[in-house]
């Protein structure tokens, strides 16, 4: 039987696909059509809203897919910009065209297109009283995160996203469909040193501190801090056919607790077997629960953050 939750998430998505009509029913379930759009109805709603907020972005899209425009772009970071008193999550599986975005527009100046689009391109409400868009670079209260489901997910996104310039950087485990070992991720520098070898380790990058050298043998030698590592980790499972093992979950957890990162774990999903000290709950036939769910302080991001709510703008992506 399905949590209050899960029905009210089918329910919502139900009426987003109505409205929006941009997916088409199918056998197999909904199928997004290919086309893209901004909302421009929702766009200016943070700043009508005086309560502060945890906003998540683009909550069913991908707000650097291919082909969202930049200016498009822009126009999202200014409603960021104008809104100081909330907190917006922003999660991609595009970290290369993250990354290359915000470096392009990491800097305050009068041509920048994101201040432009602030003060030109967006219709302030009545009782604004926000900054104009001009505040400091990073945005102060925009976390950017990526999705990360499996190793070569992490090996792939994670250099990108702890490269790009945020107050927060965080992942999403979900779903979480193979291990990952957050301490051990394949990091390939700009000016990389000869083919990997006994006297030349893979180069290797912890995320949760930032750390980059090469690693072999359970040793770290030439160790560096390249990076800053990451802010908060979120894990859970699949409501769907791809089932979540409950260790690498755990494992998640462990490696966090190590390193002090906050953890956040959603929710099981679908679970394969789990191991021998994992002992199902005879009420849920779920595995024991995994205690570590906390969340960054928000005072971090010079913001305080409330509820989640929906993103104010959506494309298809």
């Amino acid at each position: 039987m399905r949590s209050f939750t899960e029905k009210l998430d089918h329910l919502v998505g139900l009426f987003m696909r109505a409205i929006l009509r941009l997916t088409v029913d199918t056998k197999a379930g909904p199928v997004w059509t290919g086309e893209v759009r901004l909302n421009e109805a929702w766009l200016t709603q943070p700043l009508r809203w005086r309560r502060p907020r945890r906003i998540f972005v683009c909550a069913h899209a991908d707000l650097f897919h291919p082909d969202v425009p930049d200016e498009w772009i822009d126009r999202v970071f200014a409603i960021m910009a104008l809104a100081p008193q909330h907190t917006f999550q922003v999660l991609t599986k595009r970290a290369a065209r993250m990354r290359e975005y915000v470096l392009s527009r990491n800097e305050v100046r009068p041509d920048c297109p994101i201040t432009n689009a602030a003060f030109w391109s967006v219709a302030k409400p009545r009782g604004y009283k926000g900054n104009g868009g001009l505040c400091a670079r990073p945005l102060p209260n925009v976390w950017l995160g990526v999705s990360v489901e499996d190793k070569a997910r992490a090996d792939e996104r994670i250099p990108d996203l702890l490269a790009t310039p945020a107050a927060m950087r965080f992942i999403s485990a979900e779903p979480l469909l193979g291990p990952v070992d957050l301490r051990r991720i394949r990091y390939e520098p700009h000016n990389p040193n000869p083919a990997p070898g006994p006297a030349n380790p893979p180069q290797c990058l912890n995320a949760l501190t930032g750390q980059t050298g090469s690693y072999a043998v359970g040793r770290w030698y030439r160790a560096l801090t390249t990076f800053p590592g990451l802010d908060w980790v979120i894990a859970g499972g699949e409501n769907g056919p791809r089932p979540m093992h409950p260790d690498w979950a755990r494992s998640l957890r462990d490696q966090c607790a190590a390193a002090g990162v906050p953890f956040l774990f959603k929710q099981w999903g679908e679970w394969a077997a789990p191991s021998p000290d994992c002992v199902p709950s005879a009420s849920t036939t779920r595995p024991t629960a995994i205690s570590r769910r906390c969340r960054p302080e928000p005072a971090r991001s010079s913001v305080t953050a409330a509820r989640t709510v929906k993103s104010p703008s959506r494309t298809g992506a």
